[in-house]
């Protein structure tokens, strides 16, 4: 980002710049560099308000939003995906990442119970898909129904729904959606009371955060360990919680944590 971004504000590129800077963000949250993530959107926010851009203004308040919910603010996420999403409703063209902001909403919603307009924020996540369908974000749809069905202890809805991802992912197999589904699957166990096989899941998860994503990886560990104390293996699970003190005192020794 940092060698390209001169070039493409001094020719203008801006629908090409501001992606790039959400992506630098995103990159920023998965490694666990929050603090710098968060000046960055910030400053990606002032830019785009300089030059008078509405889609790097969505954007950059769509990379707050990302950092707020990595940094465990939900309610900040949700009033920065909220703003995003309204700002991008008026810009040409923008659908995919309507469908992409409004499933960050949606699940972001339900993770921490915040059900405040959820059949709205589903209606017109339909409704975009009702414009624009047949592609790879799908995927995005069914999803969001398979964790509301999760969340709302409608197990048998939930499994319909993660046939549905299952069935996108074979078309498309990317390894995003393969880790979105794992850890769908591994919700929808915890509720099963299927400890055991939301332990693969994790397993899964984990052997790909261990290398790529080490903020992920201890946030991971902890549902992990949360899983083993409901199975009562809390010899086990207290390993887990010694692991993860060791990673965040890595993570707070390189200043990744703020």
């Amino acid at each position: 980002e940092k060698l390209l971004s001169p070039e493409l504000e001094k020719q203008q590129e801006y629908h090409i710049l501001f992606p790039l800077k959400m992506m630098a963000v995103q990159a920023l949250i998965t490694e666990g560099n929050i603090s710098l993530a968060v000046n960055n959107a910030n400053s990606m926010y002032q830019q785009a308000k300089a030059i008078d851009y509405p889609f790097g203004t969505a954007l950059a308040l769509r990379a707050l939003a990302d950092t707020y919910q990595s940094s465990g603010n939900p309610q900040s996420a949700i009033e920065s995906y909220e703003e995003s999403l309204k700002i991008m409703q008026k810009i040409p063209a923008s659908i995919p990442y309507l469908k992409t902001s409004m499933f960050h909403l949606i699940l972001s919603k339900l993770k921490y119970r915040q059900m405040t307009d959820i059949e709205k924020d589903f209606a017109y996540l339909e409704s975009l898909y009702h414009k624009e369908s047949g592609l790879p974000d799908d995927f995005y749809l069914p999803c969001s129904y398979a964790y509301y069905y999760i969340q709302t202890n409608n197990l048998p809805k939930a499994l319909e729904y993660l046939k549905q991802l299952d069935s996108i992912y074979e078309k498309y197999p990317y390894p995003y959606y393969s880790s979105i589904s794992n850890y769908m699957y591994a919700g929808y166990h915890i509720e099963s009371k299927e400890y055991d096989k939301a332990l693969k899941e994790y397993e899964e998860l984990l052997t790909i955060t261990k290398k790529t994503a080490l903020f992920r990886h201890v946030q991971l560990l902890q549902e992990r360990a949360k899983v083993l104390v409901l199975m009562n293996q809390k010899q086990e699970a207290c390993k887990i919680y010694e692991e993860i003190n060791h990673l965040k005192d890595s993570l707070d020794a390189q200043s990744y944590l703020s």
